[in-house]
């Protein structure tokens, strides 16, 4: 992207050292430059891996998170996923089923939740008003029928957890998602 903001400005400095003087239809192209990147850039973004999707798509979530990985750690029934960058860590539980049934996270924001629960982030907005937040504490649980959200830590060290209760495999806990 930024090669092509670049290739724009050349175009402004060529136009001006040409003696026209006049860089209004060359900043006019940078914007249109500058539009047509970003409807691209919206239209090539990878599908991401998402609680219950399969475990393919975990390759899709390394590009758009730009990140190193995945390492892929074998325990008993399933395997972790785990994909890192320089603020974040996001770890993907995959059954033996193939489907995501969670996704941890550690790092100095909030991932994308939208993008980590998938089908599952409008059952969670809409439970998130109701979910009490006691005062001083930064512990949040979101339960609803299907998904349970768990989100806690400060700035710049934020955790948490997002699992399908019902896609556990026998003899997992939450506790052992982390």
């Amino acid at each position: 992207m930024r090669s092509l903001f670049s290739a724009a400005r050349g175009a402004c400095a060529v136009a001006a050292a040409s003696g026209t003087g006049d860089r209004l239809p060359a900043r006019r192209g940078t914007a249109a430059l500058a539009a047509w990147a970003a409807v691209l850039v919206v239209f090539a973004l990878p599908a991401q891996a998402a609680l219950g999707e399969r475990a393919e798509s975990v390759a899709a979530d390394r590009e758009a998170l730009a990140a190193s990985g995945p390492s892929i750690e074998m325990r008993a029934g399933y395997a972790v996923h785990t994909l890192l960058t320089r603020s974040l860590a996001v770890r993907e539980y995959v059954g033996a089923s193939g489907a995501v049934f969670a996704v941890a996270w550690k790092g100095r924001n909030l991932p994308d939740l939208s993008r980590l629960l998938g089908s599952h982030y409008s059952e969670y907005a809409a439970a998130l008003p109701a979910a009490p937040r006691t005062p001083g504490r930064r512990f949040r649980r979101v339960q609803t029928g299907e998904l349970v959200v768990e989100t806690w830590g400060h700035m710049r060290n934020v955790q948490g957890r997002a699992f399908l209760p019902a896609l556990l495999p026998p003899g997992v806990t939450p506790d052992d998602i982390r």
